[in-house]
């Protein structure tokens, strides 16, 4: 017995929001790896992550089936690894100027990013509620950055914004690109995607790394906390939002994303210490509640079906 069509459809909706919304806690511990290992370079910190990722990520490509790639879809792949590492590059450097919660925030600045992109390239139209919603979460972002502080603000802080809202607009690029590069096939299909985007990524820190003199091995307790770095946010993480981002639409799942750096604020609270101000603390609660108004139905309108068709040469099947 089939079920109906938009019984399949919600169903696929919900599937794409749970391995969202749980890519998003997973991937909130980044930054909490990352300022773990305070004595490291942040671009070779960037390195090691995309570099420890790549066994577990190119082994699918052993052990499944290889996707015949287009050479649209490689431009895309390419597109996913500069910009990640770009992403990396400059956030990494924010978490320690303005802290793991604030940087992850900042980069999350993404959302604008990846509406605009929306809405130019994909023609996706947003609903009166989405934007709402978009709105909510933007000003919960600004007010957990401490944009409000002004003048108050150090030289360096200052900086660690400038890096972080750069970081975000990096990272929709990269959000962005995973979208085009997905096609609705098996679970393994995602991770040998992002197996590719790590070794350009690795590529492009190892040489910004190796000209910095920046490069060296890990000690001690590094090697652990790096390893989490690339297996837990970078492999578990972005493998799940990569799959789940197929069944919703972009300017949705850059909602969804937001949820990264209220995840993020609360493990530097407890880690960290990074304590919050009333200011901030308003903050998280508006960008959770944004985050739920963009579940509420009719948030938005397509403006053509196939806005969500993966990029040719990437092998098609029927949606889970």
């Amino acid at each position: 017995m089939e079920l109906p069509l938009q019984t399949t459809q919600s169903m696929s909706k919900f599937k794409g929001i749970l391995l969202v919304s749980t890519g998003a806690l997973l991937i909130s511990t980044a930054p909490i790896f990352v300022k773990f290992v305070p004595d490291m370079n942040p671009t070779t910190i960037g390195l090691y992550r995309a570099l420890f990722s790549l066994p577990f990520l190119l082994a699918l490509w052993l052990l499944a089936p290889r996707p015949k790639l287009s050479g649209r879809a490689w431009v895309f792949i390419a597109l996913a690894g500069l910009s990640f590492a770009f992403d990396l590059f400059v956030w990494h450097r924010a978490i320690f100027s303005v802290g793991a919660g604030a940087a992850t925030v900042l980069a999350n600045t993404q959302i604008f990013y990846l509406s605009l992109l929306a809405l130019i390239f994909l023609k996706e139209k947003l609903s009166l509620l989405y934007i709402v919603a978009s709105v909510l979460a933007f000003s919960g972002v600004a007010l957990m950055a401490n944009f409000h502080l002004g003048d108050l603000i150090s030289a360096d802080y200052k900086l660690g914004i400038f890096l972080g809202l750069l970081g975000g607009f990096f990272y929709s690029i990269f959000t962005f690109s995973l979208r085009k590069i997905q096609a609705a096939g098996p679970w393994y299909r995602s991770g040998q995607v992002l197996g590719l985007v790590c070794i350009l990524t690795a590529a492009a820190l190892g040489l910004v790394s190796y000209f910095d003199q920046a490069l060296r091995l890990p000690i001690g307790n590094e090697w652990a906390y790096l390893l989490g770095l690339a297996i837990i946010p970078q492999v578990i993480g972005w493998a799940l939002i990569s799959y789940g981002l197929k069944s919703l639409p972009l300017a949705q799942s850059g909602i969804l994303l937001l949820l990264q750096p209220v995840f993020s604020v609360i493990l530097g609270i407890i880690l960290f210490q990074e304590v919050l101000n009333q200011w901030q603390l308003i903050g998280v609660l508006l960008t959770i509640t944004g985050c739920g108004l963009a579940q509420i139905k009719g948030k938005m309108k397509s403006g053509r079906p196939s806005n969500y068709a993966p990029v040719e040469g990437l092998p098609k099947s029927n949606r889970a």
